[in-house]
């Protein structure tokens, strides 16, 4: 979470909120489609902006099932300092988006997400998880294995987006406008 501050945000500045606005010139090589629907997705799920998170291309491997709908957890030291939904993957590297955000082209693969700042120790997500105590994930993108969820106490990713996102928040301002986002979500969803 070293560039966090730049496309996430800060525990102290609350979330950063990009608009298409902020990213169109940067993404104009993407089929024209992928533009379009890229910005459909913004307007429709990410009304009050987005965070963005930028990955080096050594770490495709990982975020090659990556859709929208995931959800992402961002480690910062010893706390989880980030929970998103993904809203869009975009499918080509964006090397002049990594350069204008972050200062280098070093994270081209770019995620457009909705979220909020947590606190979310590591310790705690590996006991619920099951992880051996010395399992370290520094540096590293990884996925939560098929099976951890479905025997964790949460039984559900559902379950256990809900607890980190009711239990673990830190910006109570932030919270309450990515809640009127959730629930304008789900009642488009289920309506």
């Amino acid at each position: 979470m070293r560039d966090a501050p730049k496309s996430i945000g800060t525990r102290q500045d609350g979330l950063i909120r990009f608009q298409l606005s902020d990213i169109d010139t940067f993404i104009s090589h993407l089929p024209p489609f992928e533009q379009l629907t890229t910005a459909d997705v913004i307007r429709n799920l990410a009304p009050t902006g987005f965070q963005i998170l930028g990955i080096p291309e050594g770490a495709s491997g990982v975020l090659s099932t990556m859709t929208g709908g995931d959800f992402l957890l961002l480690l910062e030291s010893t706390d989880f300092a980030y929970v998103g939904q993904v809203i869009q993957r975009l499918s080509e590297p964006c090397w002049d988006l990594s350069k204008h955000i972050w200062g280098e082209q070093r994270f081209p693969l770019i995620i457009l997400l909705q979220g909020q700042l947590i606190s979310y120790p590591w310790e705690e997500f590996k006991n619920e998880f099951g992880f051996a105590s010395n399992y370290s994930m520094r540096g590293q993108t990884g996925k939560l294995g098929p099976q951890r969820i479905p025997s964790s106490r949460f039984g559900s990713e559902e379950d256990f987006i809900s607890h980190v996102l009711t239990t673990t928040g830190i910006r109570p301002v932030d919270q309450r406008i990515i809640s009127r986002h959730l629930q304008i979500i789900l009642r488009s969803t289920f309506a």
